[in-house]
């Protein structure tokens, strides 16, 4: 096995004959709440039928009785950023890939008010690194452990995150606290994907 650098700060990524296992840096408690989330339980086949995109880890992996991280098929494309940055791919291919994402959270949005086990089913950490883009167009959406499912996950708030982002889109709500405050929902969906098109039109991911 090797280990993939780079990809994220709360864990490791190793891949091992064609799989991805994503091994966590975390503490006992949140992985209790991660392991809980993971399971998809009574649900993982209204979503594989309903919303493909996702990629639902296929085991989870355990270390000494412990939960430790999952596995899941590696997905053979590239990342959004990956696109939006590559100089030989036209504007009109990479418009075609933006709204492809908006057609999967336009989709979410349907099978929320139609499937009603899915109805609190939020992608949460939505950002460039985390939706994959295959050869043919599809969309895949990676990092299901931070969806807002069966938990009451805060919103990620990947652009408030970064120090950019953080000056410029410090946004504040009734109580003047910021976007970290919230709860995963539509809106923070939707206001990722909104950030993920206004920094391509701004030649930034």
């Amino acid at each position: 096995s090797k280990t993939i650098d780079g990809f994220n700060s709360e864990s490791l990524i190793y891949f091992y004959n064609k799989y991805i296992i994503k091994w966590f840096n975390e503490s006992v408690n949140k992985l209790e709440k991660k392991e809980l989330l993971l399971r998809f339980d009574g649900v993982r086949k209204q979503i594989q039928i309903n919303l493909p995109e996702i990629v639902l880890p296929q085991a989870l992996v355990y270390y000494d009785d412990l939960f430790a991280g999952y596995q899941m098929e590696f997905i053979y494309g590239k990342s959004l950023n990956n696109i939006l940055e590559d100089e030989s791919l036209s504007f009109e291919f990479k418009r075609n890939v933006l709204i492809e994402l908006g057609k999967v959270l336009e989709r979410m949005d349907n099978v929320r008010k139609n499937v009603l086990p899915l109805r609190n089913l939020f992608i949460n950490d939505l950002h460039g690194d985390n939706v994959m883009v295959m050869p043919d167009g599809q969309i895949k959406l990676l990092e299901v452990d931070s969806m807002k499912f069966n938990n009451s996950y805060n919103f990620a708030a990947y652009y408030l995150n970064q120090l950019y982002y953080s000056k410029m889109y410090k946004l504040r709500d009734k109580y003047d606290q910021g976007l970290e405050s919230i709860l995963a929902n539509r809106e923070s969906d939707l206001y990722c994907y909104i950030m993920i098109v206004l920094n391509f039109i701004c030649g930034k991911s």
